[in-house]
């Protein structure tokens, strides 16, 4: 039985992904951003206050069809916005809270025009700035060639060693995603390959959800026990008449397994 390895954790909403997926904007000149407009903090308050007095209102109504309808309208927050910080990070290319900014355009964004820009500016403007070892984790569950590319560029060219560490993590659990895909070994083991450099190169560097060292060896574990191309563990029991038996009295030969439960 096949069981995927637990590399990179989903952290983002689906149907939020998929209308900003659709959200296209136009490319504009840079212009500064105003008070008025607010920096990344202010525009971050808007979105949760606009989206906080939407599900406040959501809640309180109690006809399904006006619910659907304020549903929609939550859901429409998330092109404005995501336009609203590519604009800002746009403008602020210096600014630290840009990378930020662009990690939630790439959040929202499968493809497109957004998507491009956001990864260019990420690249161009934010290699080396910590924030973005967060959004590698985002590019890790985009399939875009160009998120796989920004994850490859920002391993080589960043010196900051949770940015490297966590791109090359990402790129690992990409790799890993494409070979259960494709049943692909080689993918499998060039994962292995990568995870064991964050070992070796990375143990001590503290990541989102702790030392990279660590994380990375329980991924290992789970490719090197679960992953296109291992072994299956061994397991013993009893089949249906009593017999004893294990998993590898099996090995090269066509079974068929019938599952069945009462609950």
């Amino acid at each position: 039985m096949h069981r995927r390895p637990r590399l990179i954790r989903k952290r983002r909403d689906l149907m939020f992904l998929a209308l900003l997926a659709a959200a296209v904007a136009g490319v504009r000149e840079p212009r500064a951003v105003s008070a008025q407009e607010g920096g990344f903090d202010a525009i971050m308050k808007e979105y949760s206050k606009e989206n906080q007095d939407l599900m406040a209102k959501y809640r309180a109504e109690k006809d399904p069809q006006a619910q659907a309808k304020i549903r929609q309208e939550i859901l429409g927050l998330s092109p404005k916005y995501a336009t609203r910080f590519l604009e800002f990070a746009r403008a602020n290319p210096k600014d630290p809270q840009a990378a930020t900014a662009l990690g939630r355009v790439l959040s929202a964004a499968r493809g497109g025009p957004q998507f491009d820009e956001a990864i260019e500016l990420l690249v161009a403007n934010h290699i080396e700035s910590p924030e973005i070892a967060t959004v590698c984790q985002i590019l890790a569950n985009n399939r875009d060639p160009k998120a796989e590319a920004a994850l490859v560029t920002i391993s080589e060219k960043s010196t900051n060693p949770a940015v490297k560490g966590q791109a090359l993590m990402s790129i690992a659990g990409r790799l890993n995603d494409a070979a259960g895909r494709e049943g692909s070994i080689e993918m499998a083991q060039k994962a292995i390959a990568m995870l064991e450099r964050v070992v070796n190169e990375f143990a001590d560097v503290a990541g989102a959800r702790g030392k990279l060292g660590d994380l990375a060896k329980a991924d290992l574990e789970n490719v090197k026990k679960f992953g296109v191309g291992q072994t299956a563990p061994e397991i013993e029991g009893e089949d249906i008449d009593g017999v004893a038996f294990k998993l590898s009295d099996y090995r090269g030969k066509v079974v068929m397994l019938d599952f069945w439960g009462h609950w």
